[in-house]
């Protein structure tokens, strides 16, 4: 169990590393396929004399950076949702019966450690501006979608 307590430390500690490596860049790639897709609903919504082509060339275009959008938000949502579940797993794991063993008493200090880690969801953020979630990638299209309106 120490070396599960041990890789659970290491998988947070990445998690950190990962959102400060690449919160910038998520950042400047939410702000512009967010803004990108603001242009390309403008203009297929005030577009005067266009074919079917070029709306059809819009909707691509949209439906490319959304799902460019989708695919950060839904990994992000994937590590709420698997940090979320190791709270529960551990604390399902009957760790409170080895508390009066004194073999086990650093395995169980270790277990509530991580319990009580657990229970704060590890996020992976655009710049500390927005947690890459599916609840953000849903403002964001609902956002894109009553904009032209």
């Amino acid at each position: 169990m120490n070396a599960i307590a041990k890789k659970h430390q290491k998988l947070i500690e990445f998690c950190d590393l990962l959102d400060n490596f690449h919160s910038p860049v998520f950042f400047l790639n939410f702000v512009f396929s967010t803004l990108l897709l603001c242009m390309v609903g403008f203009q297929s919504v005030t577009g005067k004399n266009m074919f079917m082509g070029d709306y059809f060339k819009y909707a691509l275009y949209g439906s490319s950076l959304l799902t460019q959008l989708l695919v950060l938000c839904w990994n992000g949502d994937k590590i709420i949702q698997l940090s979320s579940e190791t709270a529960t797993a551990l604390y399902s794991s009957n760790w409170e019966s080895d508390v009066y063993d004194k073999e086990h008493k650093t395995l169980t200090n270790d277990l509530r450690f991580m319990i009580l880690r657990s229970q704060k969801p590890i996020r992976i953020t655009a710049s500390k501006f927005s947690v890459l979630s599916c609840q953000t990638f849903t403002k964001v299209s609902l956002t894109l979608l009553i904009l032209p309106t």
